[in-house]
């Protein structure tokens, strides 16, 4: 049962992380309530997509380095590794999303209801690897996104909300790029988004034709 619908859990925990980590505190309890709801997501993806041994210990190693830089951070002041626990994140969730597109693309005979729930996975997932990438960007160069004068300390909520907007193609505009490499960022979120959509509902229609195509030679012949 946990096998067959692993994917759906991951999708649960997905969208416990959109829903559910803007409303937590931002005092020290919240603080690791929010990174517990993040190892939790990222646990469960790399459960879920890996097909051996090998890509759940280098998934599961590089969550474990994120945990020992945000323990380092969480009890010293120092600013120079305020950029490596971003970076790790954008990291994790790129090796997940690839070793999911590379499962529902070449790996997977028929569509299931978990197929389904992989594939919107992997949407979700493209929109919290962006907000990594946005964080690490506006640590990287401070200024790069204008979140307006109601908001002094841009946070990854924050970024989280701005990449969904982006790669639905909302556009707000409560939260504005304001350098080239911000912009880049941006559009090539947005096309993403749209093509990832784009690509795969062809590839799920495809995979169902082959499927009812099968289903009808057998029959056929019995």
């Amino acid at each position: 049962m946990l096998q067959r619908y692993r994917h759906g859990y991951l999708l649960a925990s997905l969208l416990m992380l959109l829903f559910i980590y803007p409303f937590m505190g931002r005092d020290g309890l919240g603080t690791a309530l929010m990174d517990m709801a993040l190892v939790l997501t990222m646990v469960t993806s790399i459960l879920a997509c890996s097909v051996n041994l090998r890509q759940s210990i280098v998934g599961l190693v590089l969550i474990a380095l994120m945990q020992l830089v945000f323990l380092y951070r969480y009890g010293n002041d120092d600013a120079g590794l305020i950029g490596v626990y971003p970076g790790l994140g954008l990291l994790v969730f790129s090796y997940v999303t690839f070793l999911m597109l590379r499962k529902i693309f070449l790996a997977t005979p028929r569509v299931t209801a978990d197929t389904i729930y992989g594939a919107l996975s992997i949407y979700m997932m493209l929109g919290i690897l962006w907000t990594f990438a946005y964080t690490l960007l506006e640590i990287r160069e401070p200024g790069s996104f204008d979140f307006g004068e109601s908001i002094t300390a841009p946070r990854f909520d924050r970024f989280m909300g701005f990449s969904f907007v982006t790669i639905t193609t909302l556009g707000y505009g409560n939260v504005v790029p304001t350098n080239p490499r911000a912009d880049a960022l941006s559009a090539a979120e947005a096309v993403v988004g749209q093509v990832y959509l784009t690509v795969m509902l062809a590839r799920l229609v495809a995979l169902q034709l082959t499927q009812a195509g099968r289903s009808g030679g057998d029959d056929a012949s019995a």
